[in-house]
């Protein structure tokens, strides 16, 4: 593969952008600039795959603060980023407080208000026109499939995952796959081919998109190549994967230190340090070939939130034994679902909600993790729901899981990209590819204000031998709960269980 089929290939530029990298570039070695931009990208290009890792360009991305391929970040990573994502355009929601209070201010206010939801609806655009109940109920769909096998076998510990997050992976993964591997992907995805989850991947990062001052739901996508391979990678696949995945792509020295801490910082940047613990134990050996990650990171703030005054220390009935752990308490009107074996409420948050799901007195966590009946609470419908009082009790809790994608994708029926029956023949040139190492990790706070959440998820590739009623309720989650984090459309992006808070 050329250099310069690799620069056409897996990302176009934002022209601006280029012009002031550029300038940059010139003022900080003040050397004046003699040959054309394009003739000077395509030596970079060409240094780059022989192993001088240069920066080719920050890619198009619109003031994401916490996307490490954009403006900003990209001077802090630019050694091996190769081609940002080109991700659409949508500014933070404007607030009135953040405009001057007079007559003048509201005017500004409601101009560049109007503007931001010109912005969101054209986003919106390609979920309508693919189907909302379509694309919202495909991850519906996955996340009933797979609560039981993400969310059991806890020991008496936490767990979370986030459906979306992993969703968005099989995506990727299905589009770098052809043949049995693909179909496997295609069938957990319930697509119905690669165009299908193609066009609905892209619509679901659209439409679940924002991103303002205290509130942000933003998916990351990056692939991550051997700097010196050489006629390895399908490069019409890597510029699809940044067109339709948004995915950013970087090229390194596999297992060196610098590309490594490079790795871990695309994590850190796009989870806000959520998850470093857990970043800090990954790492590109040297035997992979190619590595495909995604992430997301929410924060949101409750629609009522909690008054402080309200918390107080109780005991909550942990399954290893009492603990003791403060409460948040609220009295509403609200709506809550009763099933055969649990009571479920949700709360608010300003553009999603979270779901409470208490199992009923002598019925365990593990025993509602495939019951029927939770796919009420994702068909959101008023007639699944019963009016009341509500005097809701919820701890402060913290909850962190991890997951080894090696052991749950196979248990959903994804098997062959994990042994030498993988045809990864899309993405890579050559035979003997497989996935050999594939991790998933969640965390999710709710206090007083709110939510904040962060996920990713990564696969590496290596070549080689595989390795061995009505009235009021009162209900108090004093007991192992599960927890579901819903966004447009009740989709689901995070999924948890809390044994103790």
């Amino acid at each position: 593969m050329k250099a310069e089929d690799l620069y056409d290939g897996i990302g176009t530029m934002d022209e601006d952008l280029l012009e002031r990298s550029e300038r940059n570039a010139e003022k900080k070695k003040k050397v004046r600039r003699i040959r054309p931009r394009m003739a000077a990208l395509i030596a970079a290009a060409a240094l780059l795959l022989v192993g001088g890792i240069a920066l080719m360009t920050y890619g198009v991305l619109h003031n994401r603060s916490n996307d490490p391929a954009d403006e900003e970040n990209g001077k802090k990573q630019g050694q091996f980023l190769l081609a940002g994502a080109v991700l659409p355009k949508l500014g933070k929601e404007p607030r009135m407080e953040n405009y001057p209070d007079t007559e003048k201010g509201m005017l500004q206010f409601r101009e560049a208000h109007k503007q931001w939801k010109e912005e969101k609806e054209a986003l919106m655009t390609a979920i309508e026109e693919y189907g909302e109940d379509k694309a919202y109920g495909a991850v519906e769909q996955f996340t009933l499939r797979s609560l039981k096998t993400m969310l059991s076998g806890r020991n008496g510990e936490n767990s979370a995952y986030s459906p979306i997050n992993i969703y968005l992976l099989l995506g990727m993964l299905a589009e770098s796959t052809d043949g049995a591997s693909r179909e496997q992907i295609l069938s957990l995805a319930g697509a119905e081919s690669i165009e299908d989850i193609r066009a609905r991947s892209k619509a679901l990062w659209n439409a679940l998109y924002f991103n303002s001052d205290d509130e942000k739901l933003v998916l990351g996508a990056s692939v991550w190549l051997d700097a010196k391979a050489k006629n390895v990678y399908n490069e019409e696949t890597l510029a699809r994967l940044a067109s339709d995945y948004y995915a950013s792509s970087f090229a390194g020295e596999m297992g060196s230190a610098e590309y490594n801490k490079e790795f871990r910082g695309w994590f850190n940047k796009m989870t806000d340090g959520m998850l470093k613990d857990r970043v800090e134990e990954l790492e590109l050996n040297d035997d992979t070939i190619i590595a495909l990650a995604t992430t997301i990171c929410f924060i949101n703030q409750w629609a009522n939130p909690f008054d402080e005054s309200d918390t107080t220390e109780e005991v909550f009935h942990a399954a290893t034994g009492d603990v003791k752990a403060e409460f948040m308490h609220e009295t509403a009107v609200g709506l809550y679902c009763r099933g055969e074996r649990f009571t479920a409420v949700y709360k608010y948050l300003r553009n999603s909600r979270m779901w409470m799901i208490l199992p009923d007195e002598g019925v365990s966590v593990d025993e509602i993790l495939d019951d029927p009946e939770l796919e009420k609470l994702l068909d959101y419908r008023k007639d699944n729901m019963t009016e009341a009082m509500i005097h809701l009790g919820v701890p402060k809790f913290d909850v962190v899981g991890d997951t080894d994608l090696l052991e749950t994708l196979p248990k959903l029926g994804v098997t062959d990209i994990f042994n030498l029956n993988a045809d990864f023949s899309p993405l890579l040139n050559g035979s003997g590819s497989f996935v050999s190492e594939a991790k998933h990790s969640a965390r999710v706070q709710i206090d007083e204000k709110g939510v904040k959440a962060a996920a990713f998820a990564e696969v590496q590739l290596s070549r080689g031998i595989v390795p061995t009623p009505d009235g009021e309720l009162y209900i108090t989650l004093d007991r192992p709960f599960l927890f579901l984090v819903t966004g447009l459309g009740e989709t689901p992006l995070f999924a948890g269980v809390v044994e103790k808070p």
